[in-house]
């Protein structure tokens, strides 16, 4: 199998597959470049994940760890809870779920919630929300840079057919995999 995410999230993909027998080869298709940054998390009533990559990009630009985070799903709080953070809690889905879980344990008239993403975003968490009476802001910090090419060696991989599956986890994946 050709595995296709950041190289930080395909490592523990390749060894899970190598767990159940099958081999694979990691071929980034977006490499993660954090932005610098260094935040304060004063008066923040909660910050808002959306990607495992969030999660490292905001442990790098705080130290603190005991703010409210709310992941978006399991992987997302996994990475959460591996970079210390002690108060996480995932909204086990999407963006709606999340927006849904904001909505329920959080006060719209508290402290502002924090968003913290990538350049490009999937739905439009911090607008619903902000339709919901929330103040939120996002905050950007890190890209996901596109490949510009295959490797040599993947390429000449997928023309001799050497893999059985291609794991895509995006749609900008798949379009820069095509």
């Amino acid at each position: 199998m050709l595995i296709t995410r950041p190289r930080d999230e395909a490592q523990g993909v390749a060894r899970e597959l190598a767990g159940r027998g099958i081999e694979s080869a990691v071929e980034p298709l977006l490499d993660i470049v954090l932005r610098p940054a260094a935040l304060r998390l004063d008066n923040v009533q909660a910050v808002l994940l959306t990607s495992a990559n969030g999660a490292r990009a905001l442990a790098r630009a705080t130290d603190r760890r005991d703010v409210p985070v709310l992941a978006v799903g399991g992987a997302t709080a996994r990475a959460a809870k591996a970079e210390g953070f002690a108060r996480v809690e995932s909204a086990d889905g999407t963006v709606a779920t999340l927006s849904d879980a904001a909505r329920a344990k959080l006060n719209p008239v508290g402290d502002p919630l924090l968003h913290v993403s990538g350049a490009a975003v999937a739905g439009d968490l911090a607008g619903d929300l902000t339709r919901a009476g929330f103040a939120v802001e996002r905050l950007v910090l890190y890209d996901a840079v596109a490949a510009a090419a295959l490797s040599v060696e993947t390429a000449d991989g997928l023309r001799q057919g050497e893999f059985d599956a291609v794991l895509l986890f995006s749609p900008r994946t798949a379009t820069t995999f095509v």
